[in-house]
């Protein structure tokens, strides 16, 4: 099975790039099915990153950076514990795309924005100290906050909710000042937005 992953990330690196959409649902197999298997081989866990990386480093498609985003959520949600060095990177990919000012769909800035949000589910205080050090702490909580009504499927809403649970799992002096009275809007907010979203999904 290793092998095709081998073959498959060379066939990738060689110029497959455009193919990273029809690739991911092996790719999430392989990471779902395979936890075990890469959490012994950091070289694998390095390439599945590097094929996220290279896709934010080309001027690519929206089509082509959602598949990167949601690349990047696979590794977060089933790899926790093996990426945190890599964690940062992918924030400040994100980010940069959010804030360089070619975003213009919805849908695409949905997907960076939850490639951070799955950054905090994954681990609040590396995702808000890779924010901070790059100065976005303030300005993500504000774009998150403001586009919140726009999560509107159960994984969207399920994903807040997760990120939001792991932000009050930290301590009042893990959360960077710069972001303090974002994030205590977020938090009024989420709570609205998350009793809607269960009255919705329970008949509540």
């Amino acid at each position: 099975m290793w092998a095709a992953f081998e073959l498959m990330y060379n066939t990738y690196i060689d110029g497959a790039e455009l193919y990273l959409e029809d690739m991911l649902p092996a790719l999430d197999n392989f990471i779902a099915f395979g936890a075990q298997q890469l959490a012994a081989s950091p070289a694998y866990v390095a390439s599945l990153v590097d094929m996220v990386t290279r896709m934010f480093n080309e001027e690519l498609s929206n089509v082509d950076l959602m598949s990167a985003c949601k690349l990047a959520e696979t590794e977060m949600l089933y790899l926790r514990g093996l990426l945190d060095k890599y964690v940062p990177q992918f924030v400040h990919l994100a980010m940069a795309q959010l804030r360089n000012g070619n975003v213009k769909t919805n849908v695409l800035k949905i997907h960076l924005i939850e490639t951070v949000v799955n950054a905090i589910y994954y681990n609040p205080a590396i995702a808000l100290d890779a924010l901070e050090k790059d100065g976005w702490c303030a300005d993500f909580f504000a774009l998150w906050m403001s586009m919140i009504d726009k999560f509107t499927r159960v994984h969207d809403k399920k994903l807040c909710v997760l990120a939001i649970a792991a932000l009050l799992s930290l301590a009042p002096e893990q959360v960077p000042q710069s972001a303090a009275q974002g994030y205590e809007k977020l938090l009024i907010v989420s709570c609205h937005a998350s009793s809607a979203w269960m009255g919705a999904n329970f008949g509540l």
